[in-house]
């Protein structure tokens, strides 16, 4: 069973290897609204000067609409990672087309089942996890067999067996 702070987790896999997957978590909101502390923790890979000098810039572009998510417990340190489905940043897409990540999962398997990979739609992985009428996490599983089928299901073994 995984760790309590990564129960019902969807994350995006960025890249896999034979070690393991990397990825972020999708359905961790950490910030609603940006600020400066957030702007300059996401900017953080780029130097503390850098940082300083680009966080207003970040935060006019994105205004109120900038939101964060806990990617993960790997790599807070290194600064924000941008998600986006756009070819290109030309200024046409909406801030919240975005997501910035603080984090990553690293070294994900399947092999003891704690983890399970699924295909996923563009839509699905850009969907912002703020006030969803329902749960992401519920939300795929739907997608993946019904509503949330795998509690249906007589033929798993339960948690007290």
């Amino acid at each position: 069973m995984p760790p309590l702070r990564e129960w019902q987790q969807v994350v995006l896999v960025l890249r896999s290897s034979a070690a393991g997957a990397d990825g972020v978590a999708l359905n961790r909101p950490l910030a609603a609204r940006g600020n400066r502390q957030l702007a300059e923790l996401l900017l953080r890979q780029t130097g503390e000067a850098e940082a300083l000098a680009l966080a207003g810039p970040l935060l006019a572009a994105f205004g109120d609409d900038l939101c964060a998510y806990l990617g993960g417990p790997s790599g807070q340190e290194e600064g924000g990672l941008l998600v986006h489905g756009d070819g290109s940043l030309e200024g046409r897409a909406s801030p919240l087309a975005f997501r910035w990540f603080l984090g990553r999962h690293t070294g994900l398997t399947t092999d003891e089942g704690v983890w399970r990979a699924i295909a996923c739609a563009r839509p699905v992985a850009l969907k912002q996890c703020l006030g969803l009428p329902k749960p992401l996490w519920h939300e795929v599983m739907e997608l993946c067999g019904g509503e949330l089928e795998i509690l249906k299901r007589d033929d798993l073994p339960s948690e007290d067996d």
